[in-house]
């Protein structure tokens, strides 16, 4: 990531985000179909309920995870050798943002489960029967959080770095670097971290409103992420790994290729406006 103010982070995200609403969300409803166990959908009218949310996620998220991981990688700059920095910034920007992500997947996993309604009108129907806490709004957000800083680390800080590291290595331009970078790390943030996703997306859509007497806040996770691995011999946990994958490697060539591109324009921006 180039050194860019907060500001213009958080705009760089948020352009990011707009191009992956459009391009991800037919692969983000037959991720989510293949983990409850539904057939998946081919119908664009279905594949497409839920994008207003799916776009407030997006584009949320990635303004705060571009703004975050460029904080973090300023302060862990000055303490650590830069390829440290860089990584360890990212995850910290991806954990540190997953409650905001967790709430909007949430609601979008209820959107596509209901076949439709608005962003408000489901957010305050969880609300109102399950309420805020983990049984309600925050269900599955601690494997957010550490599928999040699996993810975000990766996208943010280990695909620029292959980028450069590959471009270096066989005397390409950075654009060309982008593709087999983002492929390498994107496959990998997906497969690693595609069982955390399984749990949060379980524990959200198909067991919301359900809590094991067994464990509280986070320990109930836990428990729910052996009962999956009993009940199936783990095999569920792989359950849409191929599409969500593919969205990964998507969304780091996106960010990585946008994220080259932009920045003198927003500079200009940013210069016009003050």
């Amino acid at each position: 990531m180039q050194d860019l103010t907060d500001g213009e982070n958080g705009a760089l995200g948020f352009c990011v985000g707009t191009a992956l609403t459009l391009l991800v969300q037919p692969l983000k409803c037959w991720k989510n179909a293949a983990q409850v166990g539904r057939p998946l959908p081919l119908d664009p009218r279905v594949l497409y309920i839920g994008v207003g949310t799916s776009w407030i996620k997006e584009v949320g998220e990635l303004g705060l995870q571009f703004g975050c991981t460029g904080m973090f990688k300023r302060l862990a700059g000055g303490v650590s050798a830069p390829e440290v920095a860089e990584v360890s910034g990212a995850i910290a920007g991806g954990v540190i943002t997953a409650p905001f992500c967790s709430v909007l997947e949430l609601v979008l996993l209820q959107q596509q489960r209901a076949h439709g309604g608005t962003t408000w009108s489901t957010l305050q129907s969880i609300c109102h029967i399950h309420g805020f806490g983990t049984r309600g709004m925050l269900r599955g957000v601690v494997p957010s959080m550490i599928r999040d800083g699996i993810y975000v680390g990766g996208m943010l800080g280990a695909t620029p770095m292959l980028r450069s590291a590959l471009a270096s290595w066989l005397d390409v331009p950075d654009t060309a670097a982008s593709l087999p970078a983002s492929l390498v790390v994107g496959t990998a943030a997906g497969v690693v971290s595609h069982p955390l996703d399984t749990m949060k997306t379980r524990m959200a859509g198909g067991e919301l409103g359900r809590s094991s007497p067994a464990a509280q806040g986070p320990l109930r996770a836990l428990v729910f992420f052996r009962r999956l691995v009993r009940s199936a011999k783990g095999v569920t946990l792989l359950n849409g790994v191929s599409a969500r994958t593919a969205d990964i490697v998507i969304a780091c060539l996106v960010s990585d290729l946008l994220s080259s591109w932009l920045p003198p324009y927003l500079r200009l921006l940013s210069s016009v406006g003050t």
